[in-house]
């Protein structure tokens, strides 16, 4: 018993650093997991660390070693005929060809992951994988398909209750309602998120969808000319992103689209912009343009 539980915690440790956005300090942390496993002979938890890791290095962008880590999970899983794990992992594998906008393998991985797990009784797996698949969906302009999708998803994952889940698939389909300029479903459905983190006490825990979260906020407040409000939620989100690596923290940024934030509100309010640049450093959301100078 003992022999696992180290391993265990420090598993569960590097899981908070990643969710944090420490994903490198998060890859050290499994490797050391791993290495701990390896002396158990424990395979099932040597295939976890190798997909973690590999999910790590996506969020570093650094694609290569995360393909590298995540075939490597998908053999260890195989060997134990695990098939649930096997379709989490070609859901992790398709999201990082989603990463790099290599829309027709990510959907044929994210297809094999749902094909797999429609055979498991694991239905909030299942539903995330949707839940993904859907998010290509949207890339490709396909929304009809995207909302059947999270509609789905969100089904799935709320009959078996994973809250962690739930908030994924709300916070995806939150980006579907931005693009589509449905600002108050979007927002309806942040604060959706916000109540799940909070209800279940994992604040500390959830640092980099919290900046997401935030973001978006903001974008949406911004747009409906809320203007306090949208300063508020960006400010909340900054909060987030500076505690986090910059190669962790770009992708959020530029997900959330914070740099055209900045510019829309120097454009239309212009006395709330200078108010706020006062209480940020701009190098950290890594704009170039001489925001204070003018």
């Amino acid at each position: 018993m003992v022999e696992t539980q180290i391993p265990d915690q420090i598993f569960q440790q590097a899981q908070q650093l990643k969710d944090n956005g420490q994903s490198q300090q998060a890859i050290d942390a499994f490797q050391k997991s791993h290495q701990l496993y390896q002396q158990a002979n424990d395979l099932n938890g040597l295939a976890n660390c190798q997909q973690m890791i590999g999910v790590c290095y996506a969020i570093e962008q650094n694609y290569l070693s995360a393909l590298d880590n995540l075939h490597q999970s998908a053999a260890l899983y195989q060997n134990l005929n695990h098939q649930r794990a096997i379709g989490n992992v070609y859901r992790d594998i398709g999201l990082v060809y989603f990463q790099q906008q290599q829309y027709p393998p990510a959907l044929e991985w994210l297809n094999k992951s749902s094909h797999l797990l429609s055979q498991t009784d694991d239905k909030v797996s299942l539903g995330i994988t949707l839940g993904k698949s859907a998010l290509v969906f949207m890339a490709t302009n396909q929304i009809d398909k995207a909302k059947l999708l999270f509609k789905q998803s969100l089904t799935l994952i709320r009959e078996q209750g994973s809250w962690f889940m739930e908030m994924t698939a709300l916070l995806d389909w939150a980006k579907l309602n931005y693009l589509q300029q449905d600002f108050h479903q979007m927002i309806t459905k942040l604060w959706a998120c916000i109540g799940i983190i909070s209800e279940h006490r994992v604040g500390d825990s959830q640092y980099r969808r919290l900046a997401q979260i935030y973001g978006l906020l903001a974008q949406g407040h911004l747009h409906l000319q809320n203007i306090s409000a949208a300063v508020t939620f960006f400010l909340k989100s900054y909060q987030f992103l500076k505690t986090m690596p910059d190669n962790v923290r770009q992708p959020v940024i530029q997900d959330m689209q914070m740099v055209d934030f900045l510019h829309t509100l120097k454009q239309n309010h212009y006395q709330q912009y200078t108010t706020l640049i006062n209480q940020i450093d701009l190098k950290i959301l890594n704009i170039n343009y001489e925001a204070r100078q003018q």
